[in-house]
C-alpha cells in the first residue's frame, strides 16, 4: 500500500478517514474552492456601466445689485420734484395775498385814517402815521329801543309786502318793510304810545285797510366799540326817541342831519355801514318822515348784530 493513498478505517460499518487524511482533504477543497472562485471571476462578465442622462437648464442672468430699490428712488425723486413745485405755486400765492392786504381798507383793530367831512371817502396817509395811530377798543352797553307800530300785513316773500306798500302810497300813506326770520312785515305808522298808534290805525282803518298795533323792540346788548363810536350811537338813539314821541306833529328831520355831521373821524365797518344807511334816507328831500324813522329803527338792529 503507497503512503500516498488515503486509509480508511471501517467503524460500526461505516467507513471513516484517518485523521491526517482528514486535513488533507479539506485543505485540497479549500483550495479547489479558491481556484474555482478565481476562474469565475476570471470568465464573469463586466458589470453594466450605468447610463448618466444630464438634463440642461437655461441659465438667466442675475439681478443687478439692489434692482429692487429701483422704484422707490423714482417715487422718492418724484415726490420731491412734485414737492419743489408746489412750494414755489404756494409761495407766489402767498406772496400775491400779501400784495393785496396791504391796498385793503385798514379795519378798526388796525391804524386807520381819517375820513374827510361830507365824505365816506377815506384818505391816505403815510405809512408813518399809520403805525402811531392805533384805537382802543372797549365794551359797551347799547340800550334797546322800543315803539308800538302799525302792522298792515305779513307775507312770506318781499313781492307781497312790496304790492301793499305800492297800494297804501296810492292812497296817500306810507309804508316800511321790515324782514325779520324769514318773514316781512310790512309797517304803516309808529309811536312811543299805544295810544298813539291806534290814531294811526284809526285813520288808515277809514280807508279800508285792515291794522294791527303792537309792541316792536331792537334789544340791546353789549358791543366793542371805540368811546367815540359808542357816544355818536346813543346819541343817535336819544334823538330817535325824542321824534318818535312827536311822530305825529311831523317835526322836522334836521336834527338828524346835525347828528350825522357830528360823527366821529374814525367809525367800525359797521359804523360806517350805519351811517351810509342812515345818511342816505336822511339827506333825501322826498323822504317820509315815517320812513325814515323806520329805517334809523332797522339800521340800528343791524349795527347791533353785525
Amino acid at each position: 500500500m503507497s503512503s500516498h493513498e488515503p486509509v480508511s478505517i471501517r467503524i460500526n460499518g461505516k467507513r471513516q478517514l484517518a485523521k491526517r487524511d482528514r486535513l488533507k482533504a479539506r485543505s485540497e477543497l479549500a483550495a479547489s474552492l479558491d481556484e474555482a472562485a478565481i476562474r469565475y471571476d476570471e470568465q464573469s462578465e463586466k458589470p453594466h456601466e450605468v447610463n448618466v442622462y444630464e438634463r440642461t437648464y437655461e441659465t438667466k442672468p442675475a439681478r443687478k445689485r439692489y434692482s429692487h430699490f429701483k422704484p422707490f428712488l423714482i417715487a422718492a425723486a418724484s415726490a420731491t420734484v412734485v414737492g419743489i413745485l408746489f412750494g414755489f405755486v404756494m409761495l407766489n400765492i402767498i406772496s400775491d395775498l400779501d400784495q393785496s392786504q396791504v391796498s385793503e381798507p385798514v379795519s378798526l383793530s388796525a391804524p386807520v385814517t381819517n375820513v374827510s367831512e361830507g365824505t365816506d371817502d377815506i384818505s391816505s396817509m403815510s405809512e408813518e402815521n399809520q403805525r402811531e395811530q392805533t384805537v382802543s377798543l372797549s365794551s359797551f352797553t347799547f340800550p334797546s329801543l322800543a315803539a308800538y307800530v302799525v302792522q298792515v300785513g305779513i307775507f312770506s316773500t318781499e313781492e307781497q309786502a312790496k304790492v301793499i306798500k305800492t297800494n297804501l302810497k296810492e292812497q296817500g300813506f306810507s309804508a316800511f318793510i321790515w324782514e325779520k326770520g324769514g318773514k316781512y312785515y310790512t309797517f304803516a305808522g309808529l309811536s312811543s304810545t299805544e295810544k298813539g298808534a291806534e290814531q294811526t290805525a284809526q285813520l288808515l282803518k277809514t280807508s279800508g285797510v285792515e291794522t294791527y298795533v303792537k309792541e316792536w323792540k331792537v334789544a340791546g346788548m353789549q358791543k366793542e366799540t371805540t368811546s367815540s363810536e359808542e357816544e355818536w350811537i346813543k346819541n343817535g338813539v336819544h334823538l330817535f326817541q325824542e321824534h318818535v314821541t312827536t311822530v305825529q306833529d311831523q317835526k322836522e328831520l334836521s336834527d338828524y342831519q346835525q347828528w350825522l355831521k357830528s360823527r366821529p373821524d374814525r367809525l367800525s365797518k359797521n359804523g360806517k355801514d350805519f351811517y351810509g344807511t342812515v345818511k342816505l334816507l336822511f339827506t333825501e328831500s322826498n323822504q317820509s318822515r315815517i320812513e325814515a324813522m323806520f329805517t334809523f329803527w332797522k339800521a340800528y338792529e343791524q349795527y347791533l348784530n353785525g
